[in-house]
């Protein structure tokens, strides 16, 4: 499999040197392979586009510190009248934990904060004192606080009334529940942990969190991640849409998001953002091992997520990055160590059955070279579903 993909990048890297004037000429057969693996990649965005479900997408990949494929498909507005093209900015969603937590790492590395810091000594205005003096910082990060979904009720809120929620709307729901379980216990993904991130960081430095992206994380990388309020005032990044029923209609931006689901960059760029977090570039390489870790949990087993990082595999190769979106997904950008590789998905619409998450797959099974799985030929059928309970 290793030599295979080592083949597919040597030729991709030949042909796209020689188009640049670097080699006199590319050998015929590798030329061959790389031309047949680049159809294979643009027929999935161009098919996507064509069956009318997307209306926009963008792909890269990234082999050591090489771009392999970078490529757009579709357009950014709902008329279809500007084509998607290469570096336009997409919502990163919940890929943003990941990168608010490289923050947070890197503000530990400073003294600033630490992984034991309790909730109740960094926002001391948080409602519930008796959880906020059991989460610690740690907790937030890695998705084991045992806070509320806040998203249904907020997000609801803001849809029914045009208006952005405030600090004080999250603290009057955080005050109405209890904790789904004693922080460091168990596992659940929730936006909540994440919500908060922002509101420590510029409560304990005093500085914005918009400036934390920009001296942590791009300056550094020469990167340019910003919030989506930032893109929304300079207007620099696709409009959003989402598929109901047969339609696809203009999806507004929940622009108050910050730590959970926010930030915005292009699809190369975020491929190139694995090589920088792991390098030492944005921080340290001890920090970058900390977040990839698996989480221990009190009840004697381990969590697959470890600081704002999911850790996986496909098709038995193993993986970490992240995933966002909400009715469907809309971005990916996951790392396959063995194969210093990353692949990186982002669609412009919603509640689509062409997600992320799907073309992920297709493309990463073309560098993979598999087969998708025919699930109808294992199908199980069971007439008692009590087997499957919990």
């Amino acid at each position: 499999m290793t030599n295979h993909l080592d083949k597919i990048f040597f030729s991709l890297l030949v042909v796209f040197s020689f188009m640049l004037g670097c080699y006199p000429e590319a050998p015929e057969a590798v030329n061959e392979l790389a031309s047949t693996i680049q159809e294979k990649l643009d027929s999935i965005g161009n098919k996507v586009i064509q069956q009318g479900k997307v209306v926009g997408l963008s792909i890269a990949i990234m082999n050591n510190q090489d771009t392999i494929y970078n490529n757009s498909f579709g357009f950014v507005d709902l008329k279809r009248k500007k084509p998607t093209e290469n570096g336009d900015v997409f919502l990163m969603a919940s890929i943003s934990k990941l990168v608010g937590a490289t923050i947070v790492m890197k503000l530990i590395e400073e003294g600033v904060l630490n992984l034991e810091d309790k909730l109740i000594d960094l926002l001391p205005d948080f409602p519930k004192k008796d959880q906020a003096n059991r989460i610690k910082l740690r907790h937030l990060i890695s998705m084991t606080s045992g806070l509320k979904e806040y998203a249904p009720t907020i997000d609801s809120s803001y849809l029914r009334t045009g208006k952005n929620p405030m600090k004080e709307d999250f603290f009057e729901f955080f005050d109405k529940h209890e904790l789904d379980f004693e922080p460091g216990s168990y596992y659940k993904y929730v936006n909540s942990g994440f919500l908060l991130l922002p509101m420590i960081i510029e409560k304990v430095t005093k500085v914005s969190y918009e400036s934390h992206i920009e001296r942590i994380i791009n300056q550094p990388t020469g990167f340019n991640i910003k919030l989506i309020a930032q893109r929304l005032e300079d207007g620099e990044m696709t409009d959003y849409f989402e598929l109901k029923d047969t339609s696809i209609i203009y999806r507004p931006h929940f622009s108050w998001i910050k730590g959970d689901g926010r930030m915005t960059t292009s699809a190369i760029e975020l491929a190139h953002y694995p090589k920088k977090w792991m390098d030492g570039t944005i921080i340290s390489k001890h920090s970058f091992e900390q977040m990839i870790a698996p989480t221990s949990l009190s009840v004697g087993f381990d969590s697959e997520y470890g600081f704002g990082v999911k850790n996986g595999q496909f098709e038995g190769e193993a993986m970490f990055g992240h995933s966002g979106g909400d009715k469907s997904t809309f971005s990916m950008m996951f790392h396959f160590p063995n194969l210093k590789t990353t692949v990186v998905t982002l669609v412009n619409t919603n509640n689509t059955p062409a997600n992320a998450r799907n073309i992920f797959s297709e493309v990463t099974r073309i560098l993979l070279e598999k087969e998708k799985p025919d699930y109808k030929t294992s199908e199980v059928i069971s007439n008692n579903l009590s087997n499957y309970e919990g």
